[in-house]
């Protein structure tokens, strides 16, 4: 968590900060199981900010869906690539339908990058 003191948050004081170093490589963050109802649309959205400069580089906003033995059984998943952000915050939203016998589901963020780089994250619903 990087705590701006709300200069440079979307909302709040504080957003979440990716980072991946000089020698480029890749980082997630993976939330804790959410309760969801099988067979059910839900729409999920959250601003983001990066600055992606070779088509190799990506962020992610993924939801893994989990029945209730724990097991993945559907995967969602929007990629932000080079060229669509330049760091501005911009709405990124992602719609699913439960799979039938869907529990839980967790939310993943991550950034991919060959050179230094960063992604913010902020007001997640």
């Amino acid at each position: 968590m990087y705590d701006s003191g709300g200069h440079d948050s979307f909302s709040g004081n504080s957003v979440l900060r990716l980072h991946v170093g000089a020698g480029g490589g890749f980082t997630f963050v993976l939330s804790d199981p959410i309760s969801v109802n099988p067979d059910q649309f839900y729409a999920l959205t959250v601003q983001m900010r990066y600055y992606l400069t070779r088509p190799s580089e990506a962020v992610c906003f993924t939801v893994l869906q989990f029945d209730s033995a724990g097991n993945e059984i559907a995967i969602n998943e929007l990629d932000g690539i080079a060229g669509d952000n330049h760091w501005a915050w911009k709405r990124k939203a992602l719609s699913i339908y439960t799979h039938p016998d869907a529990t839980t589901i967790r939310i993943r963020l991550g950034l991919i990058s060959s050179a230094e780089s960063y992604l913010d994250v902020d007001a997640l619903k």
